[in-house]
């Protein structure tokens, strides 16, 4: 089915806006049931977002878009709080560093399905499939304890140990329980007894003590790194990145980068690792605007023997590839890509007649003179993504609140993080078709985010 342009980019920008929502509802989720059951609700949204997903009409699409990124939105807040709460603090970055493992080895999965099951009957079986793993999550929770601290919290002491013993040996178990205790007490002690009273209470609360307030600017700072790269920097435009093209290949590099992570993390400062990804995507980006705006497009000529009159109406003396893609049209390129090809109609019989000439038909990208160096960088992107973007700015959300305003801190945090991310896909998305201007654009706002966390974000500890 085509969609209109402005289609594409509305659904696009819906799992965006449903992350926004998904972090409030995340937040007073995981302080009014807990964690556990918070990852449950998320799990249950993305089956039925999936389910949605099947119904074949245009209003499902957007549905099911908003209800995934809902799930999403609450995962990303939900997830890393149940981890933190578990984990001592001298281990703790390279077991919050597994998230960002998962999500680059999700990736790969998502690129395996999608070959595997290129050639079957219908598209459902694609969701079928992305469901499975939300589907298993949710019934290995039922075998997962709530967290202690979530339960220290809630005053709920002979819970919290019991969940402790069952991860711990008693002694280890005896000694974290106690100490997390000690550290919980005081907080707990003016905590309200009734449960409406006194979720109401810590989302005010934190507002009237300055630390928090800081800390949660610094934590809407690092969450601002969620503009860095918004999907449309890397992955979409009219330019063929060569033959490093195969997602499967920097899906790998980004498993293997997310493993270096989850190794270094815990010996590493966490802002420092911050600054050096941010200086290296800034000048990543800028590398990428140079090499597009010096990137040439083969021409595009008329061949009426061939192709008759399937030939696009776009005045010759203006076709090239790109061009004939803006204009909703295919590139039947040459044999030898950067000599000059064929503008086409969008319809079958064109495609086929290049097909069987043994030519490439192009629908979404172009070959130019810098593809292979525009793959290497975005590559590397990638690379420098997984290393200090994917998991260092949710590990420094976290350690940045005392323990009873994590929830609260992080969870704004987080939904400023999509918030920023539904701006730059917004923002972007127009871009797109002007690939120098749109790389250049995230060079200067990954730039700014620098900035902004260099001079106001302090280290964690």
């Amino acid at each position: 089915m085509e969609l209109w342009r402005v289609f594409k980019d509305a659904i696009a920008g819906m799992a965006n806006g449903g992350g926004i929502f998904g972090g409030v509802l995340g937040l007073i989720i995981s302080e009014w049931q807990g964690r556990r059951k918070g990852i449950f609700f998320a799990d249950s949204l993305f089956l039925t977002g999936y389910a949605v997903m099947a119904i074949p009409h245009l209003l499902a699409i957007f549905v099911a878009r908003f209800i995934v990124g809902t799930a999403l939105g609450v995962a990303a807040v939900v997830c890393p709080l149940y981890i933190y709460d578990f984990v001592p603090s001298s281990t703790r970055g390279r077991f919050m560093s597994v998230m960002g493992v998962c999500m680059t080895l999700g990736q790969t999965f998502a690129y395996l399905v999608t070959q595997g099951l290129f050639k079957a009957p219908g598209w459902r079986w694609m969701l079928m499939v992305a469901s499975i793993p939300a589907a298993v999550q949710a019934l290995f929770m039922w075998r997962l304890r709530e967290t202690p601290r979530w339960l220290l919290l809630t005053g709920k002491h002979h819970e919290a140990l019991e969940s402790m013993l069952l991860y711990y040996p008693e002694s280890r178990a005896l000694q974290d329980f106690e100490e997390m205790q000690s550290l919980i007490g005081q907080a707990v002690s003016s905590f309200p007894h009734n449960t409406t009273i006194r979720i109401l209470t810590n989302l005010y609360r934190p507002f009237t003590n300055l630390a928090f307030k800081k800390s949660l600017l610094s934590s809407i700072l690092i969450n601002c790194t969620h503009i860095v790269g918004v999907g449309t920097a890397a992955y979409s435009g009219k330019v063929d990145r060569g033959s490093m093209d195969s997602p499967l290949v920097g899906s790998f590099l980004n498993v293997l980068a997310s493993f270096a992570t989850m190794f270094s993390v815990d010996y590493l400062s966490r802002k420092k690792v911050l600054n050096v990804s941010l200086i290296l995507v800034s000048v990543i980006f800028l590398s990428l605007s140079l090499v597009s705006f010096n990137a040439i497009s083969p021409a595009a000529v008329r061949d009426n023997l061939v192709f008759s009159n399937q030939t696009c109406n776009i005045p010759e003396d203006k076709w090239n590839c790109v061009t004939c893609l803006k204009a909703d049209c295919a590139f039947c390129a040459s044999l030898d890509l950067m000599k000059p090809g064929n503008c086409l109609k969008y319809e079958n019989a064109s495609g086929l007649l290049c097909l069987q000439q043994g030519r490439k038909l192009m629908f979404k990208t172009c070959p130019t003179t810098w593809s292979k160096l525009t793959s290497v960088l975005i590559e590397v992107y990638g690379i420098v993504h997984s290393l200090g973007l994917s998991s260092i700015p949710v590990i420094m959300s976290l350690e940045l609140f005392a323990t009873q305003d994590m929830n609260l801190g992080s969870g704004i945090g987080s939904t400023a993080g999509w918030f920023v991310s539904l701006i730059g896909s917004l923002v972007f998305q127009p871009l797109t078709e002007n690939l120098g201007g749109l790389y250049l654009a995230n060079a200067l706002c990954s730039s700014i985010v620098l900035a902004a966390v260099w001079y106001v974000v302090p280290e964690t500890n």
